[in-house]
């Protein structure tokens, strides 16, 4: 009931507007740049806040969701769409801690229910939104339960191999497989699970590259880590380096994206994450 009543609260913060969102146009630059053919973003935050800047800059994101082929105002869960065939430039978002507007539905009727991406019940997870509002055809399983995303600490680590979490962590290990330059951004490095991730990624035999953004100090970012990933974290400083590692290949910028110049133009760009990729 404790963790139910934080996910509820914690939701329910993260659904106010935000005041400033322009700190994320390297996003859009990435997303819209002719010479990017796939953009993967993995993200451990619940809020809407990326996808909601992404439509507003027209770019289309591929989050999991696919409309309901009868129309009746749901997104179902399914992650066949990030496989799907697209003439499209590809923007994956994987929300690897859920999101505060997916919920598990039920249906009211089961004559009217459809049974296309749900179990044998007819429940899904995802959105949904009466198209008459007098006539909704499916209810929240559990109202006190609150929206799918993970809340508390050691429990995340199990509930990853369960549900929608189950394939979204597929995802980004598959995807860490393909991956020669991860940019990590805004993440202290207290999930140990996504931790065990990078640190095996890193110790692949071709020697990848991390590029870390954050404004901290190496020693804080050090201090915060948990886990496996402390060891590669360490390297940014002399004074807690584990041992050595290849020069190059852990990269720290102590910047923020909101981080101005004297100039007046953004510390971190575009341009500039993508001269290291």
């Amino acid at each position: 009931m404790a963790v139910d009543y934080i996910r509820q609260v914690v939701a329910l913060l993260l659904r106010q507007e935000p005041s400033e969102t322009s700190y994320l146009q390297f996003f859009a630059d990435a997303c819209q740049d002719p010479l990017v053919s796939e953009v993967n973003l993995f993200t451990l935050n619940h809020d809407t806040l990326l996808e909601d800047f992404l439509k507003t800059n027209r770019v289309k994101v591929i989050n999991g969701l696919r409309e309901a082929s009868n129309g009746d105002g749901s997104h179902r869960w399914d992650p066949s769409v990030f496989d799907a065939p697209n003439a499209e430039r590809r923007v994956n978002l994987f929300k690897l801690h859920g999101s505060v507007n997916w919920y598990r539905w039920r249906p009211i009727s089961q004559q009217k229910a459809l049974y296309e991406n749900a179990d044998r019940d007819g429940r899904f997870v995802g959105t949904y939104k009466a198209q008459d509002p007098n006539d909704w055809l499916y209810e929240h399983v559990l109202e006190s339960e609150g929206p799918r995303l993970l809340a508390g600490t050691f429990n995340k680590i199990f509930d990853y191999n369960s549900e929608v979490f189950l394939e979204l962590h597929h995802r980004f290990h598959r995807g860490l497989r393909n991956c020669q330059t991860l940019v990590v951004c805004g993440y202290g490095y207290g999930d140990k699970g996504v931790n065990t991730r990078i640190a095996e990624w890193r110790h692949r035999p071709s020697e990848p590259k991390l590029l870390i953004i954050d404004p901290a100090e190496p020693s804080k970012i050090v201090q915060k880590a948990r886990g496996a990933i402390q060891r590669e974290i360490a390297a940014l400083d002399p004074q807690t380096a584990i041992d050595s590692l290849p020069s190059g290949r852990v990269i720290h910028w102590p910047s923020g994206l909101e981080d101005l110049e004297s100039t007046g133009g953004r510390t971190i760009t575009w341009e500039k994450i993508r001269a290291e990729l």
